[in-house]
């Protein structure tokens, strides 16, 4: 086990550090890249009733972000319900950190990049370590999803609210057609289904003559209980085209991707 090194904590006060990586193997079929990207420490304030801390807007806690990268797989989401679910903890001295939040550890603003190579995950605890701690520890297990199988598809559709587009394997509607008042014209679509659109990797887009038109993601959302969800994904594709065609790379198949992990990370405490 590597340990990462943070600089110097400062008591009440918030700590974003360099860090150094440390090395992992996956328990399935390919190496993983583990390590810390960033540390927040806060005290608790003891004249707030709400467990906050000095840090103005901040619960009192300590929360390491961990970040896991492999680039031979394509991650599609963290595994954060279920009997096999993702399982991270802190401890400092040898002892855990309470997590008194009342939900999860693992924060709910896990990312995972546009390439789907690496997740960045908080895990976080309402406990700080004691005064005298030298490190901090996480430990246990980062269950993913990943994608397998690609395939890719082409499909042409108007650009018109009510429009059903089959994206591969997803059946979706367009719900927003709007244009773009800044900058170069664009127009911004929307595709929404109750279906997850995980499995989609990639959508390019494509005028009448087959010349591949400026794209880019306009962000995603999810919403609903249990079986009654919604999904939407949004692009802003360039010009105000009336209709496109759109190649969709998409995953035939999907793998769970166990990655241990056991981190230890160092603190440097200057507090007198």
């Amino acid at each position: 086990m590597k340990a990462t090194t943070f600089g110097s904590w400062l008591i009440a006060a918030t700590a974003i550090v360099h860090l150094v990586s440390a090395n992992f193997a996956s328990a399935q079929e390919s190496k993983a890249v583990v390590k810390a990207v960033g540390l927040s420490v806060n005290l608790p304030d003891p004249d707030s009733e709400y467990g906050g801390s000095y840090a103005m807007g901040r619960p009192s806690g300590i929360e390491v972000m961990v970040l896991a990268e492999d680039a031979k797989s394509f991650f599609i989401s963290v595994v954060d319900e279920g009997p096999e679910k993702t399982t991270l903890e802190l401890s400092a001295n040898g002892k855990k950190l309470k997590n008194e939040q009342g939900f999860s550890n693992i924060g709910f603003m896990s990312r995972i990049s546009d390439n789907g190579r690496y997740v960045v995950v908080p895990v976080s605890a309402t406990q700080v370590p004691t005064e005298g701690a030298t490190s901090v520890k996480v430990t246990g297990k980062l269950i993913l999803k990943a994608g397998a199988d690609e395939k890719k598809e082409k499909v042409k559709f108007k650009v018109s609210v009510d429009e059903k587009v089959k994206l591969g394997p997803v059946t979706t509607k367009i719900t927003t057609v709007e244009e773009s008042n800044f900058g170069e014209p664009a127009t911004n679509i929307t595709f929404e289904t109750n279906q997850s659109l995980d499995v989609i990797s990639s959508l390019k887009f494509f005028d009448e003559q087959g010349k591949e038109i400026e794209a880019s993601p306009a962000g995603s959302s999810s919403f609903g209980f249990g079986d009654q969800m919604t999904y939407s994904r949004a692009y802003q594709v360039a010009g105000s085209p009336k209709s496109l065609n759109a190649e969709v790379t998409y995953f035939g198949s999907t793998r769970t991707v166990t990655i241990p992990v056991d981190l230890e990370v160092n603190l440097s405490l200057g507090a007198k």
